[in-house]
């Protein structure tokens, strides 16, 4: 008997329709869950990164930092694109270490490292990427890579949940602005 006559079978035939259906169905349920989750992490980061640029740019300008931004403008493309997963590199293997101590009831330790590994790599990678994007861009796998990552984020930041988040979250900053303010003039 050939492999022809074993695999398709009526049988085999029907259940891989009945398998193509099922694959589609949960395509067209979980495609929006991932979609809106997908919004979520971004405008989550989107606002912890507002949240923590102004402070990185006080840091960028100490003097130590200013020299290394300098010195890693002088790499090329491949030794640039090592220093910029650098942060990730070493700060992601903290995630599970604080995930272990928020386990074994160190919640506000283990919150606390997952905050500041997320900052520092936030901010770190964030930096290094706009100082070395134009250097990043000349590696043709990492241009390939990002290109896609950018059209992909276009397309969810044209789809109407994202606009409707992004009103939102503009809503959520000028409230923010009026409370700061109306908290500066009752200390004042």
């Amino acid at each position: 008997m050939s492999d022809r006559t074993v695999n398709d079978t009526p049988r085999r035939r029907a259940s891989d329709r009945k398998w193509a259906a099922a694959r589609r169905i949960l395509k067209w349920v979980f495609m929006p869950i991932a979609i809106v989750l997908a919004i979520l992490y971004f405008l989550v980061d989107a606002i912890v990164l507002s949240l923590i640029l102004p402070v990185a740019h006080r840091i960028a300008a100490w003097p130590p930092i200013a020299r290394f931004m300098r010195w890693a403008q002088t790499l090329g493309p491949y030794p640039t694109a090592v220093l910029v997963l650098t942060p990730i590199v070493l700060l992601e293997p903290l995630k599970p270490a604080a995930f272990y101590l928020m386990a074994k009831h160190r919640v506000v330790v283990g919150t606390l490292l997952l905050a500041a590994t997320e900052v520092v790599k936030i901010v770190a990678v964030e930096r290094m990427f706009r100082l070395c994007h134009a250097k990043l861009m000349q590696i043709p796998a990492f241009a390939r890579v990002y290109n896609f990552a950018m059209a992909r984020i276009a397309y969810l930041e044209s789809l109407p949940p994202w606009q409707l988040a992004l009103r939102v979250v503009t809503q959520i900053k000028v409230l923010s602005r009026r409370m700061v303010a109306a908290v500066r003039d009752l200390v004042a």
